[in-house]
């Protein structure tokens, strides 16, 4: 386990982390660093983003038995509902939307009856 004493060997880490896995033939860096809370500081988030790195580091510490918060999530976006005001067929239930019209459309051109032709 980390500690605080622990957080500013992150960025000497990182080059010797990569000089490992170029000893060991892997050309790439890893995508994502995951630390815990004792590795976390303004520098360290900036060595991991600079070294081309997704940090994922903890910003604090909860207690044994500690109820954690549930994360903020936004809220969801309304369903569209069908709309009977558009010009496009606005007397078809469901269809009266951008992408209704546009699959209407394309039903007309499917099914579309060619008109015959007289000689005059």
């Amino acid at each position: 386990m980390a500690s605080g004493a622990d957080s500013p060997e992150l960025p000497g880490a990182l080059a010797g982390l990569a000089d490992s896995l170029a000893a060991a033939g892997i050309e790439e860096l890893p995508r994502t660093l995951l630390a815990d809370a004792g590795y976390f500081s303004a520098g360290n988030v900036t060595a991991v983003t600079e070294a081309g790195i997704n940090p994922l580091i903890a910003t604090g510490r909860h207690r044994h038995g500690e109820e954690i918060p549930a994360a903020p999530r936004p809220a969801p976006e309304p369903t569209p509902q069908p709309r009977h005001d558009l010009t496009c067929r606005g007397d078809v239930c469901g269809w009266a939307t951008r992408l209704g019209c546009a699959t209407y459309e394309k039903h007309e051109e499917r099914h579309r009856v060619p008109r015959p032709r007289y000689a005059d």
